[in-house]
């Protein structure tokens, strides 16, 4: 009986497990159509396989012959026997096969491109009315054009990988090749949201710029074509997130929705508690070791470092009931820090998602970082409590929460030039950290 519900338990687990990661899953399936082979002549029965992979799990695979399904796949092995004794018209036909997530991402594999000669019974008959050399000659005529009709291959990359409502992506096919025609004799055309409306004709432009109005999940379509109109396509998802510019207080912050939550996209910068009493500004090292209220500073005292930077705040200004944030908005909690920390991957990614990208701030190497969040995370450095010295500008980003762990401590959030990690660890509470507000 101890073994049954062991067993039940096991199984109800995982089944919430698959369920959490569908949830937040938006990567497409994977596939490659391993036979047969692209260029290839085929007869008879023809096994058609397929390697399907998903960052959950693929839950069926369908297989279409010239666009039109055939079969279902819906557990091991990903294949299909088809007989292509039915299709022997001396023409070429199109292969390739579609993959389905629990999450209703879809993926596409590769469009294989076969041949299936004429039946043997029909080329005997041709032999006997016709003379050898004239057989020959046809055959080489077939032969040829069999073989200047292969389909080209279609191939894009997407820069950068995702991105806001201000972000201009460039769509590069120039990968995208033929064996008989020059790359340059190929011309391309694009589906942006994939609604089977194309966005752009046929042209032999390569690389184009595209910009998104609407945040959301989109699958890119580009199809490829070549000079005797045989033609391939290729799908790739992208997430677009909204950023705006919202006048919360006497200053306008850029704010980014990430999951179901939505976060300025810049740090505090607030020199006045929400009812309009102004919070102290500490400049003296012993002081702001010493002190038990809220108060401010900048980084070396410097107030041209705010634009950039934002202000540090130690713990009591965070707690202190006339609020620090702007109306309509809060001071995340751990817990909500741990949300946004979930949907970005964990604590081991999640960090390279919401630094800025690039090493204009970080120091070198700034390991991760590629700012897919647009939360664009900076690193302000921090001001100690014993001394009441400055530190760390360049290397790390340290966030309050407002959760505090006894009467000395609270909870913060740290990102680092070193690693793509967020690492959550306890302050004492006169230490100056930046903040990021959370909207209620």
């Amino acid at each position: 009986m101890i073994t049954i519900k062991k067993s039940i338990s096991t199984i109800l687990l995982s089944i919430l497990v698959l369920f959490m990661a569908c949830d937040s899953d938006n990567t497409a399936p994977e596939l490659v159509l391993t036979s047969p082979i692209h260029g290839s002549a085929v007869q008879g029965s023809v096994l058609i396989q397929v390697t399907a992979s998903d960052a959950i799990l693929v839950e069926k695979v369908e297989f279409f012959i010239d666009g039109v399904l055939k079969y279902t796949a819906k557990s091991y092995p990903r294949e299909y026997s088809w007989e292509a004794r039915n299709y022997a018209d001396g023409n070429q036909h199109s292969i390739f096969a579609k993959g389905y997530d629990p999450s209703g991402n879809v993926g596409y594999s590769q469009n294989v491109i076969v041949t299936v000669p004429l039946p043997e019974e029909k080329v005997v008959h041709k032999h006997t009315v016709k003379s050898e050399e004239k057989i020959r000659e046809e055959t080489s005529s077939i032969s040829s054009q069999i073989t200047k009709n292969q389909a080209p291959t279609a191939m894009f990359t997407i820069d950068p990988e995702s991105g806001s409502t201000k972000t201009i992506f460039i769509f590069d096919a120039s990968k995208s090749s033929d064996l008989e025609d020059d790359d340059s004799q190929l011309q391309v055309r694009w589906d942006w949201e994939n609604d089977g409306k194309w966005d752009t004709d046929f042209n032999a432009s390569m690389i184009v710029a595209n910009q998104f109005t609407r945040a959301g999940r989109y699958s890119i379509i580009m199809e490829v074509k070549d000079t005797d109109g045989l033609t391939d396509k290729m799908i790739k998802n992208i997430i677009i997130e909204q950023i705006k510019e919202t006048k919360v207080s006497s200053y306008n912050y850029k704010t980014i929705q990430i999951g179901d939550q939505v976060w300025m996209a810049e740090n505090l910068r607030e020199t006045n508690y929400r009812d309009g009493s102004p919070i102290p500004e500490i400049k003296s090292n012993s002081e702001w070791s010493n002190t038990s209220a809220g108060a401010y500073s900048t980084y070396e005292n410097d107030k041209n470092n705010i634009e950039t930077y934002g202000i540090l705040y130690n713990w009591y200004a965070v707690s202190d009931g006339r609020e620090l944030a702007p109306k309509g908005w809060h001071v995340p909690s751990a817990s909500e820090w741990q949300v946004l920390t979930n949907y970005l991957g964990g604590d081991k990614i999640a960090g390279g998602s919401l630094k800025e990208k690039g090493v204009d701030h970080w120091v070198r190497p700034n390991t991760g970082a590629n700012n897919s969040s647009y939360f664009a995370a900076l690193p302000a450095g921090y001001r100690g409590f014993v001394d009441g010295n400055y530190s760390s500008m360049g290397y790390g980003s340290y966030f309050w929460s407002a959760t505090e762990r006894g009467e000395t401590y609270a909870y913060f959030c740290e990102l680092h030039y070193r690693n793509s990690e967020i690492q959550r660890f306890s302050f004492d509470k006169n230490y100056g950290l930046s903040v990021r507000c959370l909207k209620d």
